[in-house]
């Protein structure tokens, strides 16, 4: 069975970032924030329009239109604990379009929009190996015990 690499931090979405006062500031005053990212960009599966029509079309197909409807609006009811839509810029070439595309969500969500730099240092880190392993079959739960589950 194949393992899984998990990072070494508290918070997923933290190592995107510094552990700066403002990073942690950052998190404490911004509640309700979905993150955009070049890599989950990719997936596709950040909500906006795009997302929203495409989900539709696959419902409508697998469970008709009247189910299909219902489980987009379900899903669209859990968004509304958000209010930030929040782009991490690593500077890559395609940034102002992904840019461009996380506003257009935050516009059709509702949102207020915001950018952070990610910090590159983290992701090093993870690369260098500042991770764990967890065998297959096997997941991580946090707590202070530590350890490994079946």
């Amino acid at each position: 069975m194949a393992k899984t690499v998990r990072p070494r931090t508290a918070m997923f979405i933290r190592r995107f970032f510094d552990r700066t006062t403002y990073a942690i500031q950052y998190f404490d005053s911004h509640r309700g924030v979905y993150w955009y990212s070049p890599g989950w960009l990719e997936t596709g599966t950040q909500p906006g329009k795009e997302y929203f029509d495409r989900i539709m079309k696959e419902y409508v197909e697998k469970y008709g239109a009247d189910n299909a409807e219902y489980l987009v609006q379900t899903h669209k009811d859990w968004l509304k604990e958000y209010q930030w839509a929040a782009y991490i810029d690593w500077g890559f070439a395609n940034a102002d379009a992904e840019k461009a595309y996380t506003k257009r969500c935050a516009d059709v969500l509702g949102w207020k929009y915001d950018e952070l730099n990610g910090d590159p240092t983290l992701m090093q880190r993870l690369l260098d190996g500042d991770c764990f392993f967890i065998p297959g079959g096997r997941r991580c739960v946090s707590g202070p015990h530590r350890g490994w589950t079946s």
